[in-house]
Parts: structure tokens; sequence; C-alpha cells
């Protein structure tokens, strides 16, 4: 089989190698720190990276947990192998937030974060994870990720005064993949009806697993961003597997795909067409 880069943004997924306190009910990947027994291992994760830098088709890194922040100078050491663009994927803790928020913003390696947020009363939820002023002190780019929810339509007037009030920072509205299909996932639905109607749809883009519509507030020119992605990642034609993400997880083992099925090794990433 020819592997095949499926999006010419290719990145390579890293999950690091240390948990996080948080226990936040939307994340898909606590079980890999508290329940498979997996052996964390930054050395193979870094040799993995070494591979990932040689090839010509990934475009770039996203460093993702367990929770990146939780343990900086290991985080540190994942971005200094990385020779790509790197993008973090955080709850940003507040745990040492001075501290981590001065390092991403002078790693200049790292072109944006991606913070995770919800729907709904968060009072609670800030106590523990940064607040909405600790955030908007950051310089480098921001994307609020806030996954879709029954109620977020009444929801959304408030999340988009709360964040989208300067130009680095765009709120990301995310459907969950495990209701997306390949038949459903660029079909026009109530959420893009719902955002046409208040806001001018700009664009669109995507890949053969994943679809995004963009709108802007004409009166602010604020941005909001809709995406629709598949649980699956990889997909076969004939003899090629067009690869849309590579996934090294915190045991240095690395995969094509998130069902874990099945691994490939460094001269495969190396050479993804």
């Amino acid at each position: 089989m020819e592997y095949v880069a499926g999006r010419n943004n290719l990145a390579c997924t890293i999950f690091v190698p240390y948990d996080c306190d948080n226990n936040c009910p939307f994340c898909t990947s606590k079980w890999m720190y508290r329940e498979s027994g997996m052996k964390m291992d930054i050395d193979r994760i870094i040799e993995m990276i070494d591979y990932a830098n040689q090839s010509p088709t990934i475009s770039e890194f996203v460093i993702t947990g367990g929770e990146p922040t939780a343990n900086l100078p290991l985080l540190k050491r994942i971005v200094d192998a990385c020779q790509k663009k790197v993008y973090i994927n955080t709850t940003l803790p507040k745990k040492n937030l001075d501290e981590v928020i001065d390092y991403l913003d002078n790693e200049d390696k790292i072109y944006g974060i991606n913070i995770s947020r919800q729907f709904g009363k968060l009072n609670n939820l800030y106590k523990y994870v940064a607040s909405p002023e600790d955030i908007l002190k950051i310089r480098t780019s921001i994307r609020i990720n806030v996954m879709r929810t029954k109620d977020w339509i009444e929801n959304l007037d408030q999340f988009i005064d709360t964040w989208i009030v300067k130009p680095n920072v765009l709120l990301n509205l995310r459907e969950d993949y495990r209701y997306i299909t390949k038949e459903n996932l660029k079909v026009r639905n109530d959420v893009v009806d719902y955002l046409a109607n208040r806001f001018v749809y700009v664009g669109g883009s995507g890949c053969m697993v994943c679809n995004g519509e963009t709108f802007v507030n004409p009166e602010t020119g604020k941005y909001i961003h809709y995406h629709r992605g598949i649980e699956h990642s990889c997909v076969r034609y004939a003899d090629r597997i067009y690869v849309n993400d590579v996934i090294i997880r915190p045991d240095g083992k690395v995969y094509d795909d998130w069902d874990w099925c099945n691994e490939i090794d460094g001269e495969t990433i190396k050479n993804i067409k």
C-alpha cells in the first residue's frame, strides 16, 4: 500500500507523555493516560518527531494531550525537537499561567494555540483554567474550540461577546465527530443556516474527512468557523491510503488513524507522498 497525503496541510499530532489534572467531559484521550497501562516514552516520541521533520508532506505539528502545559520543561523539549510550525491544544490551566503565557508568546515555532471551552455556565470551570481575561492577554493566534451541544444556540451570543473581541481570536464551533458521516459531512444543516442568517458567509475549506465554513460579522469584522470531521481520518482507495493525520501516542508509537489499528514506522512517515 502507498501512503499519500490527504490534504496539503498534513499535520503530525503528538500526544504528550504526561496526563493533566482536569476531568473535562469532552476529553477523548483520558483512557490513554489512566486506563491503558501505556508506558510513556519521551525518547521514542522525539525519535518519531525526527522522522516527521524529514517528511516533505508533513507541514506542521499539533501538540495535544493530556495537557501540554502541565509539564513545561517536557513541552519545551518536544517543541525544540520540531522543525516545522507548532500548534498547541490546551485547556490552559491556571497553574504557572504567567510562565506558560510568556513561553507561548515568545517561542517562534508556536504559530497558534487551540483552547478548549464549553458552552453553558463556566464560573466553576474558571477556578481551574484561565479566564477569558487571562486568555485575552495572549498575543499569539488563539482559536477557541467549543463543541456543539443541544443548547448551543442560546449560548452562542454569550460566547461571541466573550471571545470575539480581539483580532487574534477565532471562535471555532465544532460538531461531535461521533455523529458525522461521509453522507452528512458537507450537507448544509441547521448550524450553517443559523450562522448564515446571522452573519456573512465568506468561504469554506475541507478534505476527504473534514469540512469547514467561515462566517464574519460585518459590523465587527470578527470571524466564526464551523468545523465538521469524521471520526476516522484514513481513506483507502485501490492500493493507496490517503492519510489525513499522523499520530504519535504517549508511548511513541505512531498510527495513521484514530482507531489505533495500524501502526506505522519512521520510514513510512518520512516517505508519505
